[in-house]
Parts: C-alpha cells; sequence; structure tokens
C-alpha cells in the first residue's frame, strides 16, 4: 500500500514538475497537524498564500520548482518522511492554486463513504479513470468532484481506500463530466 501511494505521488508530482526539479533538501520540522479539518479550514485555494502557510505549518519539507511554468509546490511529509501528508500548489505570485491531503490507513477519510459525508453540501459528480498498466496507474481510480466547493476525492476502487482530498478555488458551479 504505501508503495502505491509514493508511487502516485512520484507520477503526479514528475507530471507536473519534471523529474529533474524537485529540491533534495528535507527539512527537519516537527511533527505538524495536518488533519483535513486544519487543512480545509485554515488553507484556502485563491486566498491563502505561502507566507499564510509557512505560517502555519512552518517551512515545508520539499519543494518542487515547475520547469515549464511558474507554478511551484510545496511538500510536508509524513512524521517518518517517507509519503507526502499534504501538498500545495502555488501560482507565479504565490498565492494558493490547491491543496492535496493525503489519507493514511488511520484517518477515518480513508474510507469513501466517510470522506463523502464529510461534505455534506457537495453534489459530487463522479468520473472513472480505468486501469492502464500496472507502472503508471495501479488501480482503477474514481474521481468525486464538486467544482462548486472546489472539492476532489481520489479513491482508489481496486485496493477500496481514498488516496487524497484536493481542494481548489471553487466555480460557483456544479461539475459538468460527459
Amino acid at each position: 500500500m504505501k508503495t502505491i501511494r509514493s508511487l502516485f505521488l512520484g507520477i503526479m508530482v514528475t507530471s507536473l514538475f519534471g523529474c529533474s526539479s524537485i529540491s533534495s533538501k528535507v527539512s527537519k520540522s516537527t511533527q505538524k497537524d495536518y488533519s483535513l479539518a486544519r487543512t480545509e479550514q485554515q488553507l484556502k485555494p485563491g486566498a491563502s498564500t505561502q507566507a499564510d502557510i509557512a505560517r502555519i505549518l512552518g517551512k515545508p519539507d520539499m519543494i518542487a520548482p515547475a520547469e515549464k511554468s511558474l507554478d511551484v509546490a510545496w511538500l510536508y511529509l509524513n512524521d517518518k518522511k517517507d509519503e507526502t501528508r499534504v501538498s500545495f500548489i502555488f501560482d507565479g505570485h504565490a498565492v494558493l492554486k490547491e491543496t492535496n491531503w493525503w489519507t493514511t490507513s488511520g484517518d477515518p477519510e480513508n474510507d469513501l463513504k466517510i470522506a463523502l459525508s464529510r461534505f455534506p453540501t457537495a453534489h459530487f459528480v463522479r468520473t472513472s479513470l480505468p486501469w492502464t498498466t500496472q507502472h503508471s496507474a495501479p488501480d482503477p481510480v474514481d474521481f468525486y468532484t464538486d467544482d462548486s466547493l472546489g472539492v476532489t476525492i481520489s479513491y482508489y476502487v481496486g485496493h477500496k481506500y481514498v488516496a487524497d482530498i484536493s481542494f481548489s478555488k471553487p466555480t460557483g458551479t456544479l461539475a459538468h463530466h460527459e
């Protein structure tokens, strides 16, 4: 399970920011509160900045600048420093574009029903990504998205767990998928 999550993170960071751009510097931060409630309530895409997040969570464990845009990702690792716990993607003006909160086996939100219930006003639209190859997508993934709230839940169908919950700036309209 841990290998799958690490692989998924590596694929996402590599595809967004390029393999050579990930900083090898890992900071020695103390244990932080990376709970979903704190992430969702205090750190708002479109409003929060790098300075806000640094003030709340401290310096990131890793920074991954984009190769072909001004975007940058900040990664905060778990206590063992072997998996990403929460990541933030900022635009060229240091404004938060997206937050990705990664579940652990001990999180209640690891269960899809519980994760969906965390957003009682949501009208999620499910989109499926079929299994393609064991190397790039180890499991079919269902994405539950509500663009009006700016929330997406990624669920590994075969392994039956929520991989992450992502937040972006709400559009104010419901998702329309074909």
